[in-house]
């Protein structure tokens, strides 16, 4: 959900002043109701940590997002709050707010970078055990999501908690141990920082939606060698599909399972149809899944191509399953382009 912090209309005192974020400072939203008992008692902390926080060098802003039941007791609850609030009459905006950063209950505090990327989705933790000292926290987890283009989430779409050395994780994605990175508490996984990172610059293109033989959905990257590198100190990785080496680092990557297709290959696998057929007559269609179903069978986990004899490890193929006739991605892309 694309929510511009610049464009938000938001008000101080009670609904009587418009008010703005200011640039450059961290956010926090602060989901409440004046009706919830530990909402009342957590306000007196959080505004002497918001006070004595913001000064010259520090700046934080936090903006109320009312779970009251009515205008009259937002208006209450929010007159002495010494920072923004949605105004209780955009319920769109509040609802949006509530679905961009996942609460599910009525007390929460979620702290972001300037540009709503998620530091800590739980920060109400963090000023009951760090009061002021939160901010520094905070500040040193925004450093290492500069480089992302979103929050970070989890392959099921959860915002994910920042995590150090002490919590003595693997990384499910490179397995190493995560130093600083990120889990999801509700899929009790955990992912390094340079991992997460590539992760979350990446995206699942519509255009290319196309499984691993673990029929993960696999995401495009943009420079992939450079992720290698950075993670295995090798900027080399093979395309699964056509057994090179690309260039360019743009491609299609599952990273649970290490797994690469290059753009090529992977623009053929929706493009190109195998006109042809087996000896025996039938279609022979994409298989993504071909070497997980061959290792099943035959404890191997490769094939070999019907047409040019080469042998291919993981990757997928055009097949006939009945009767086991594989066809490999570039002898399918030869067969469709006129003159080759």
């Amino acid at each position: 959900m694309d929510i511009n912090p610049k464009k938000l209309e938001l008000v101080r005192n009670a609904g009587r002043d418009s008010g703005e974020i200011d640039p450059g400072c961290l956010i926090g939203f602060y989901f409440a109701a004046h009706w919830f008992p530990a909402a009342r008692n957590f306000l007196p902390k959080l505004t002497a940590a918001y006070t004595a926080i913001n000064t010259p060098q520090k700046r934080l802003e936090i903006v109320f997002v009312s779970f009251d039941r009515n205008e009259d007791t937002f208006e209450a609850y929010s007159v002495d709050m010494p920072w923004l609030s949605v105004p209780f009459k955009n319920e769109i905006l509040r609802v949006n707010l509530a679905q961009k950063f996942q609460i599910t209950d009525t007390f929460r505090l979620v702290i972001t970078t300037p540009t709503l990327q998620v530091i800590s989705p739980n920060a109400i933790d963090d000023i009951k055990t760090k009061a002021t000292q939160a901010y520094d926290y905070w500040e040193s987890i925004s450093s290492n999501v500069k480089g992302f283009a979103d929050s970070p989430y989890c392959e099921k779409n959860h915002i994910m908690t920042y995590i150090d050395v002490s919590t003595k994780s693997k990384c499910v994605y490179c397995r190493y141990e995560v130093i600083k990175g990120w889990t999801c508490l509700e899929c009790k996984i955990s992912t390094c920082m340079i991992c997460q990172e590539y992760y979350s610059n990446s995206t699942i293109d519509e255009a290319y939606k196309i499984m691993c033989f673990k029929s993960h959905n696999m995401r495009k990257v943009i420079k992939i060698n450079d992720y290698y590198m950075s993670r295995f100190l090798n900027s080399k990785y093979t395309c699964r599909t056509c057994n090179q080496t690309p260039d360019d680092g743009t491609g299609l990557h599952c990273f649970l399972c290490i797994f690469d297709m290059c753009f090529n290959c992977s623009k053929s696998v929706c493009e190109d149809k195998y006109l042809a057929h087996c000896p025996n007559g039938h279609e022979v269609l994409w298989v993504y899944e071909l070497c997980a179903k061959i290792l099943e069978k035959y404890e191997r986990f490769n094939f070999r191509c019907e047409t040019c004899g080469e042998s291919y490890m993981g990757g997928g193929a055009f097949a006939c399953l009945s009767c086991e006739y594989y066809v490999c991605v570039p002898c399918v892309k030869k067969a469709n382009t006129p003159g080759v």
